[in-house]
């Protein structure tokens, strides 16, 4: 009877075995269902999500073409431009008598008048810059690629000029009631409207370029010079076209 009941066991216990495995082997097939078929959904989501990559990809191709089509008109439009100023300023220098060795360049005024050369271009403290043939003013620093003026109608500092048609030289200096010349000979004859011209010093500054005419004369009896009051022909102002004389360009 124990030997029975011995089989018995034996026999359930190998039943149990087989059906335990059976249900191994069904889950970690179930298992490997489950992996294939989320693989599946995600290649279904990749396929689905492809096309509209593309066209995002596409799409920004076209913006980047777009986008350089544009800088590629304004660089076109640039290189226009500059040929149109360079011929505008061609015929400007021959109508104002200007030579090849000034750059030409426009004012930038702020809270300081600036030029966008420096002294890569040869540019220094000292150069002289003009405006439709005029003196306008004086560099006074200079950076690699922009340089501050000071002009002529806000000067603190004093320049030797010229009344036109004469010989007789003053000392232009910024006065209470504006520009001023002062020492110049009681004999020399002036006259309203009269051309101010710069003297040439030992700074460099070439002579005989109109700065402004004469508005007022000043004559104190007993004395022996006598002063005049002065409007320059040129203001600064924003964009304003000017061309400067580089260092060391005076000589030449």
């Amino acid at each position: 009877m124990r030997g029975f009941f011995i089989i018995m066991m034996c026999a359930a216990i190998t039943l149990l075995a087989e059906k335990f495995g059976i249900l191994q082997a069904v889950r970690e097939k179930m298992e490997r269902g489950i992996t294939s078929l989320m693989v599946t959904q995600s290649l279904v989501r990749q396929l689905e999500e492809r096309p509209w990559q593309i066209l995002r990809d596409m799409q920004a191709q076209r913006d980047e073409y777009t986008t350089l089509q544009h800088q590629y008109a304004k660089l076109v439009a640039e290189k226009e431009q500059w040929k149109t100023d360079m011929q505008e300023w061609e015929a400007y220098k021959k109508t104002k008598n200007i030579d090849d060795r000034y750059i030409p360049t426009q004012l930038i005024v702020s809270d300081r008048v600036v030029i966008p050369l420096g002294t890569l271009q040869g540019v220094r403290p000292g150069s002289l810059v003009l405006a439709e043939g005029n003196a306008l003013g004086i560099v006074i620093q200079s950076g690699m690629q922009f340089s501050q003026i000071e002009v002529i109608e806000h000067f603190t500092r004093k320049l030797q000029v010229r009344l036109s048609g004469t010989r007789t030289f003053g000392v232009l200096s910024l006065g209470k009631q504006g520009l001023r010349v002062d020492h110049i000979d009681i004999n020399t004859p002036i006259e309203n409207g009269q051309t101010v011209v710069t003297g040439g010093d030992e700074t460099g500054i070439l002579p005989n370029i109109p700065i402004g005419k004469v508005t007022k004369i000043i004559r104190t009896q007993g004395e022996t010079s006598q002063s005049v009051e002065i409007e320059v022909f040129i203001h600064a102002e924003q964009g304003l076209p000017v061309a400067v004389l580089p260092i060391g360009e005076e000589d030449r």
